[in-house]
């Protein structure tokens, strides 16, 4: 026997309206300064989605010099300095902030790499009077003389527990045992887990066509190229 169709064994369910958007019936205003507005901060948009796209450029060629730099020494490089054509700038390796926990691949994987890890305490172990014994002051007044001799507290449930809050961290030196491990592979695996890069820059122009030069050599213009305007025919 044919199995039964699922679809056309379906129950019927009452339709779900769809609810149409209400007319903007606010007044509108023209204010010509809006436009300057919404075009600036596209812009900014753009040059954000741009900066980050060369800051992550920036930063894995300096990896890879840092890298270098520590297999050959076997130490974690001090800060070193950038230059371009027009720019000069700084990279360095930091330790990953200890608001930043590991998770248990993370740890699991420094473990096996030797890079040291600490225990954080987020929230400290402690025992807190209960709030229902804190609001008597009567009882409170004969807890103030002896805890252990009010009848009245007898069964009750004076002091509540707060369990700590744990979290594993990445160790001071973590860095530096990274950088001298033995391989390429391993060190950027284990600084990809302990380490943060920081990049500062300081562009040598003030002039914003200068900026805007720069990015139209790799093909981003922010700003159409004016058209030659044709000579009128005599």
């Amino acid at each position: 026997m044919a199995s039964p169709n699922i679809f056309d064994a379906a129950p019927v369910t009452a339709t779900v309206k769809v609810a149409k958007s209400k007319a903007d019936k606010r007044e509108v205003y023209n204010i010509p300064a809006l436009d300057r507005l919404s075009a600036t901060r596209a812009m900014i948009a753009t040059l954000e989605t741009l900066s980050e796209q060369f800051e992550g450029e920036v930063k894995e060629a300096s990896m890879d010099i840092l890298v270098g730099l520590a297999l050959k020494t076997g130490k974690k490089p001090e800060t070193f300095n950038l230059v371009a054509d027009k720019s000069t700038g700084q990279f360095q390796l930091r330790k990953r902030s200890s608001a930043s926990a590991l998770t248990d691949d993370e740890l699991a994987l420094a473990k096996a790499l030797g890079i040291p890890t600490v225990e954080n305490t987020k929230v400290e172990e402690r025992y807190v009077f209960n709030p229902d014994v804190l609001a008597d002051q009567v009882v409170m007044a004969k807890i103030s003389k002896a805890l252990t001799r009010i009848p009245e507290l007898a069964g009750m449930c004076i002091v509540q527990h707060q369990e700590a809050i744990k979290t594993t961290i990445i160790a001071d030196g973590a860095l530096e045992v990274a950088c001298g491990l033995k391989s390429q592979d391993k060190i950027v695996t284990a600084l990809g887990i302990a380490a943060v890069q920081a990049v500062k820059t300081s562009f040598d122009s003030e002039n914003f066509k200068d900026a805007l030069d720069v990015l139209a050599k790799v093909g981003i213009k922010l700003v159409p190229e004016a058209k030659a305007k044709k000579k009128a025919k005599v």
